[in-house]
């Protein structure tokens, strides 16, 4: 007796990974860590820093919340003209269907994932 299974495009990526677990091998083999001085991962943040988006600050205060709910725990307020950096480089937003507000990801080192929360309407794309 025999138990069919059927095939479905989510099991390839499973599949694929125990394929490579199993054979031993990996993507990476032999691949050695690179080394860098301190100057060049400074310059590398400094340029990483100024690819990400920029948001102005347009209400008079607005929050930062822990999570994109008014509910969750404030990391941080900004204030009128403050800038505030985007989350892993890019508009990240989350629309909350209780509040029925848009929330914006920034970085928060306050929080505890280092991503903040604010609302889109309280802030404009920096130039």
């Amino acid at each position: 007796m025999s138990v069919r299974i059927p095939i479905t495009w989510r099991w390839v990526p499973l599949a694929f990974a125990l394929v490579i677990a199993m054979s031993g091998g990996g993507l990476l083999d032999g691949a050695q860590p690179a080394r860098a001085n301190a100057s060049s991962r400074t310059a590398l943040t400094a340029s990483s820093e100024a690819a990400c988006p920029r948001w102005r600050v347009t209400w008079p205060k607005a929050a930062v919340y822990e999570k994109p709910a008014r509910i969750y725990h404030k990391v941080a307020v900004k204030r009128r003209n403050q800038t505030v950096t985007g989350a892993l480089c890019t508009r990240w937003t989350y629309y909350n269907k209780r509040e029925h507000v848009h929330y914006l990801a920034v970085k928060a080192p306050k929080a505890q994932d280092r991503i903040g929360w604010i609302r889109l309407a309280a802030v404009r794309r920096s130039k």
